[in-house]
């Protein structure tokens, strides 16, 4: 008798302890969410006072207000909008589910890596807490990132010389942020990932065919069909044809996510496991027929120029650099004629591109 009811108080123990540990994991959440909504509330106050102080919106440009959509400019330092960044801190902070990593690849300033942190650490979720950012890049300063410096007179802190690591400058700039993040000294070529799966891939890297062919053979085959988000932060620049090129070839395997206004970067969630095949092989301009090449291109451009006709006219510049590097002199000047169906002006990155043209004539 005694020991069936030492089992009975026994079994009514372990039951309130569950409710008690199921109520107390509730109420963490629901203190995790305050805290956030504390932090968002003070964010606003400093944007307030901040506004006071100098006459117009913080982190706003002077005509953002008078212009829906116009880009607005970065938070952080670096080639990203504020558009990209405030995109970027929205995945970690209200997509991310800590099913799989976050990994940021070509990160130089940390103006992705540093919007990615400030995203997860307001993140509530029990399975996202622990979890880091893994963020890849050489570190080591090039004389065109001093003439990128220069020309948009970036406050970089200091003077660099080319070879010199800005490791040092990168780690400060996280600023309380670092904890969220696992920095990889890498040269992106050669790195290998280890398996782990990827939910959320930036991708600021593929700035060239040997890093396009080993960041698609080591990082997309843990991406998670169903679940993980591609971020292309070059996808409306004019120099990087190659990524619609593959990305072309691997549309079966994603949907457009987002096509963020007045910036480069446009986001996909990967639908369905890719074929290994597609991913190890060394692609170059030669793996695709003409007939692919205009095909990608006038379907990326469509695409692309929905952001409002911002930076998807690029798509145009890109395909006439693409026709310029297979030798279609004739070719390239006509799309870059194209602007005028689409009422385009010869904007910066397009005039770059036809000044190569005139060049090669």
């Amino acid at each position: 008798m005694a020991t069936n009811l030492q089992a009975i108080i026994l079994a009514g123990l372990a039951v309130l302890m569950f409710l008690i540990f199921r109520n107390l994991k509730r109420r963490l959440k629901e203190v995790s969410a305050s805290v956030n909504r504390v932090r968002t509330i003070v964010r606003r106050i400093e944007d307030r006072l901040q506004s006071t102080a100098t006459g117009k919106p913080h982190s706003q440009s002077p005509d953002a207000a008078a212009a829906p959509g116009a880009a607005r400019e970065p938070t952080e330092v670096g080639m990203t909008t504020q558009n990209e960044q405030w995109f970027y801190s929205r995945c970690t902070r209200e997509l991310y589910r800590g099913e799989g990593e976050i990994v940021d690849l070509g990160c130089w300033m940390g103006s992705t890596t540093i919007q990615m942190a400030r995203g997860l650490s307001e993140n509530s979720l029990l399975t996202a807490q622990g979890k880091k950012i893994h963020a890849y890049d050489r570190f080591r300063w090039e004389q065109y990132m001093e003439d990128i410096v220069t020309e948009f007179n970036m406050p970089v802190g200091r003077d660099l010389e080319p070879g010199e690591s800005f490791l040092p400058d990168f780690e400060k700039r996280l600023g309380d942020y670092a904890e969220y993040v696992d920095v990889h000294v890498s040269d992106l070529g050669e790195e290998t990932w280890p398996g782990e799966p990827i939910e959320i891939l930036l991708v600021d890297a593929m700035k060239s065919w040997g890093l396009t062919n080993n960041i698609l053979s080591q990082f997309f085959p843990s991406l998670i069909p169903g679940k993980s988000i591609l971020i292309h932060q070059d996808f409306k620049y004019h120099l990087t044809y190659w990524i619609h090129l593959t990305q072309y070839r691997l549309r079966e395997y994603f949907e457009l996510f987002e096509n963020v206004p007045q910036a480069f970067t446009m986001a996909f969630r990967n639908t369905k496991e890719i074929p290994s095949e597609l991913l190890n092989q060394n692609y170059s301009l030669e793996s695709f027929s003409r007939e692919e090449i205009d095909e990608a291109m006038d379907y990326w451009h469509l695409i692309a120029r929905s952001d409002g006709e911002g930076y998807g006219r690029n798509l145009i510049a890109a395909k006439a650099k693409l026709l310029l590097d297979l030798g279609d002199l004739e070719g390239a000047r006509r799309t870059i004629d194209t602007r005028r169906e689409f009422a385009y002006e010869l904007d910066k990155d397009l005039a770059t591109v036809d000044a190569m043209i005139v060049k090669a004539s």
